[in-house]
This record gives structure tokens, sequence and C-alpha cells, in this order.
């Protein structure tokens, strides 16, 4: 909750234990709902990671993504379910170039619901040479 947070989305937690998801993002009023997984379960190369929960698979339409945290490389992967669905366990592999979920390695664009990054229009800026700045006008960039 706290790396999405980190990276601009709002973070609301369901009340009780009675949602199968574990939290939900909003941003610009687009909610998702996200559950978390980690793993420190090296096979082969890769990270295996159960994508089921406690009872087997999940049934119905729970949550829209998969927060996976590899815990020895602190790396996330923003999985949506489409790309794993009826499936028990996903195999993560963060040093292959080509693996079958490489993009979502920290995409955590995704939860916002568009591109990597937000673009900006224009910044348009002018400065007089040898202007100086006071504290009072300067602390916007802290």
């Amino acid at each position: 909750m706290t790396r999405a947070a980190e990276h601009g989305l709002c973070v609301t937690r369901p009340w009780g234990e009675m949602s199968r998801y574990d939290f939900a993002v909003e941003y610009k009023g687009r909610f998702v709902r996200v559950q978390v997984k980690s793993t420190m379960f090296l096979d082969r190369g890769g990270y295996v990671v159960t994508v089921r929960g406690w009872k087997g698979k999940y049934t119905g339409d729970p949550f829209d993504f998969v927060a996976a945290y590899l815990i020895p490389l602190d790396i996330w992967y923003i999985l949506p379910v489409e790309s794993f669905k009826m499936q028990g366990n996903v195999g993560l592999y963060p040093k292959l170039k080509k693996s079958k979920y490489g993009q979502y390695k920290e995409a955590w664009h995704l939860l916002r619901g568009g591109a990597p990054f937000e673009t900006v229009p224009r910044i348009e800026a002018c400065a007089a040479e040898g202007a100086v700045l006071s504290t009072q006008q300067s602390s916007f960039s802290r």
C-alpha cells in the first residue's frame, strides 16, 4: 500500500475481512481492486507466486490486479487478472529479457489506467539574467 501511495495513487483498505482483495486504488475517480502476494521462492531462475486463495483458485471476480512482491529483489509486478486467469501459480523471471510477465515489472501505471507517465502539454518559464529568488518565492521547489 505504501509503494502504491508513493506512485501517487490514493489507497483505500476495506473494512473488516469481508472483501476478497487487500486494498483498492483510486485515481481520478477510477477504482481498481488489488490483491497482494509475495514470494521468496526461487525455482530455476524465476520466482513462483501463488495466485490462488487458500481454498483454491479464485472464483467470480474478486479483484482486478495482483501486486506480486519479490522479497529478495525488492521488485513489484502489477499483474492484471487477465494475464494469469485460470492459473494457480505464476513464474516471474526479472532477469530474463523476454519473460512472459516482464511488461508488468514495476508497472504501477496500470493501476492508474493509463500510460506509464502522464505528459504535461507545455511548460513555460522565463528568467532574467542575474535574478535571485527569495526564500519565500523558491519554496515551491522544495
